[in-house]
This record gives structure tokens, C-alpha cells and sequence, in this order.
């Protein structure tokens, strides 16, 4: 962990925050810091990964999406929704989802 990575994580979740303050020299300065950013970086996580929860890994990516995308992406979801519960086959709903996505 460094508070460099920390500040590019906060530019890119929020560029408008410039993160100021945020410049010790000193290691007792610099823990503080890191435990500050690591707090406020804890307010943008929805869960934290489990080693044991899932072998897949998760990106989140922001997007900007039009009304009529947004309604094409739920009702994408809604008529796949039975087969995203279903535990057996866990990645052919998800490839049918990609696909439509991508038409």
C-alpha cells in the first residue's frame, strides 16, 4: 500500500478532489495518511473480497448510459433473471447476457 496509489484510485473515482493535504514526509505522518485514505476509499467499496467467496474476479467500471441503453440493459436482465439464479450453470446465462449486450 502506498499513498501514491491511494491518490490515482481518488483521481480517477473523483477527479474534482485533488486529495490535498495529502503530502507527509515523515513515516508516522505517512501511516496516518495511508489509514485516512484507506477509510475513505472503504466509502466507495461495496464488499470486500473474500478468499473463499468467488473464483471470478469483479471489475466496476462507471458509465454513462442513455435512457433507452438503460432500459435495453434491465430488460436484458429481467428476461435472464431465472437463469442468473440457477446455481448449476453459472456461466451460460452470463455469455447469453454478454451477447446480448454486445448486439
Amino acid at each position: 500500500d502506498s499513498i501514491l496509489e491511494y491518490l490515482n484510485i481518488f483521481s480517477l473515482l473523483d477527479p474534482k478532489d485533488d486529495c490535498s493535504g495529502i503530502n507527509s514526509k515523515k513515516d508516522d505522518e505517512d501511516r496516518e495518511e495511508l489509514s485516512v485514505l484507506k477509510q475513505r476509499l472503504s466509502n466507495h467499496v461495496i464488499y470486500e473480497h473474500k478468499p473463499d467467496s468467488s473464483k471470478f474476479v469483479e471489475h466496476w467500471t462507471p458509465v454513462s448510459l442513455s435512457n433507452a441503453q438503460l432500459e435495453q440493459y434491465c430488460s436484458i436482465l429481467v428476461s435472464n433473471s431465472r437463469s442468473l439464479y440457477q446455481k448449476n450453470d453459472p456461466l451460460n446465462p452470463l455469455s447469453n447476457i454478454l451477447l446480448s449486450l454486445k448486439k
